[in-house]
């Protein structure tokens, strides 16, 4: 199941570049949150906090119990935006989740095993698809789908619908993933001709 963080925030009155800017000066992270029945409400995040909350989960699948003046909701981050050159997080969007309804969200896959192809044929794992879109109640998201390719061989290949997760109904329609393929040597690079000049 999904991992659960707790994060606090406050109200952030000034909007705008301006009061973005200033609220990073002094080390927090101008964040907003919305959901269905409530306006979107402008917040600030200290960036320490939140750097320490999203490190070693999957920010995209991990509920955030969010601390809003003295009440506590229960969201998902929809986006995070960082600075083009710096790693840093400059501005976060939460969503708020309700325990009866289901939400929409992107989940990581992960592959596990070493597929007979590659151990014993020389061939190269394709991964296509990194996470799908799933639709379920906020108490069955899980952090991540996990999908075993030990048995692949050249030319074998896997799909969405072999994704088992219960409780879940997933929205992604397309292929997952290729199996492994033959390694191909580099070709020769050809230089183009030049007509002769006459």
């Amino acid at each position: 199941m999904a991992q659960i963080v707790s994060l606090t925030a406050t109200a952030r009155r000034g909007t705008g570049k301006g009061a973005a800017r200033q609220a990073r000066f002094r080390g927090e992270i101008p964040a907003v949150i919305y959901g269905r029945g409530r306006e979107t409400q402008s917040l600030a995040v200290e960036a320490k906090a939140l750097e320490k909350a999203l490190t070693g989960v999957e920010p995209a699948s991990t509920i955030i119990e969010l601390a809003v003046d003295g009440k506590t909701v229960r969201t998902l981050i929809r986006e995070i935006q960082r600075h083009p050159v710096r790693p840093d997080i400059i501005h976060v969007d939460f969503y708020e989740i309700h325990a009866a309804e289901k939400v929409k969200l992107k989940v990581p896959v992960h592959l596990v095993g070493a597929p007979d192809g590659v151990r014993n044929a020389g061939g190269v794992l394709d991964q296509v698809t990194r996470e799908v879109e799933i639709e379920v109640l906020p108490e069955q998201i899980p952090d991540r789908v996990e999908l075993d390719v030990t048995a692949l061989k050249i030319g074998d290949s896997l799909h969405v619908r072999h994704l088992q997760i219960p409780k879940v109904t997933i929205l992604t329609r397309r292929s997952c993933r290729r199996g492994p393929r033959r390694s191909r040597r580099p070709r020769r690079r050809r230089w183009p001709r030049w007509p002769s000049r006459s």
